[in-house]
């Protein structure tokens, strides 16, 4: 792994545990943060080119799954690099996820 490699990986850890850490009101209430955090690096250390984001970016993107309470790791949504972006996406397990969670049963 290049120098550059590692030093995103770790800006964008350092960013993501703070923004974690800031808004744990907004998170869910079951949200396992370290198991969140771990999740998160294993998806980015396999992203190609990820030294070439933002670690701020980085941390953004991965932080809407939080929110969501949706799992990079476990497929429920994804972190795809567009460019020198990293975008936030849904599959379809997330959307079946949210779907149960706030669905209204008559």
């Amino acid at each position: 792994m290049s120098n550059k490699r590692e030093l995103v990986l770790k800006q964008s850890y350092d960013k993501l545990n703070q923004f974690l850490t800031e808004k744990a009101t907004a998170l869910p209430k079951d949200f396992n943060q370290t198991r969140f955090l771990q999740n998160c690096m294993a998806v980015l250390q396999d992203t190609k080119d990820i030294e070439k984001m933002n670690p701020v970016s980085i941390a953004r993107t991965m932080l809407k799954g939080a929110f969501l309470g949706l799992d990079f790791f476990n497929g429920e949504c994804y972190a795809i690099p567009y460019g020198d972006k990293l975008s936030f996406q849904t599959d379809y397990k997330g959307e079946i996820k949210l779907a149960k969670k706030y669905s209204v049963n008559p």
